[in-house]
């Protein structure tokens, strides 16, 4: 599977598919067996040595990778797209791990009935400090 990481697009790999087999794992997409082990490889020590949310941010984002609730549950998502990428248990980080670690993230709730979200760095008045 070939991708293109440049300035424009710094990604370390390409969106899977959630389409394509469906596995009916909402947490799993649908990547080869090589691309998921590299997903673990490269991302999950990314967020294993994140200090704090605002830091996990940070550094995802400096890889073209965002956080986001979609359904209630916790996703790493492309900034380019804002589609999902795959879910943090999928990592093997489930998500009560890492509020233990970090403490609760500041999440802003997104319009509709689907239990989806965004992961602030800070309150909404702190924002701009």
């Amino acid at each position: 599977m070939m991708f293109d990481q440049t300035a424009d697009n710094p990604q370390l790999f390409p969106e899977p598919s959630w389409q394509s087999g469906g596995t009916g794992n909402p947490d799993m997409p649908e990547v080869d067996s090589e691309t998921a082990a590299l997903f673990r490889a490269v991302l999950r020590p990314l967020i294993v040595q994140s200090i704090s949310w605002s830091n996990l941010l940070d550094t995802l984002g400096a890889k073209g990778y965002g956080l986001t609730f979609r359904g209630g549950r916790l996703f790493l998502t492309s900034q380019a797209t804002g589609k999902r990428v795959c879910s943090l248990r999928f990592l093997g980080l489930p998500l009560v791990d890492l509020v233990a670690r970090l403490g609760r993230p500041i999440v802003r709730a997104l319009p509709g009935q689907r239990a989806d979200g965004e992961l602030l760095r800070a309150p909404p008045g702190q924002l701009n400090s």
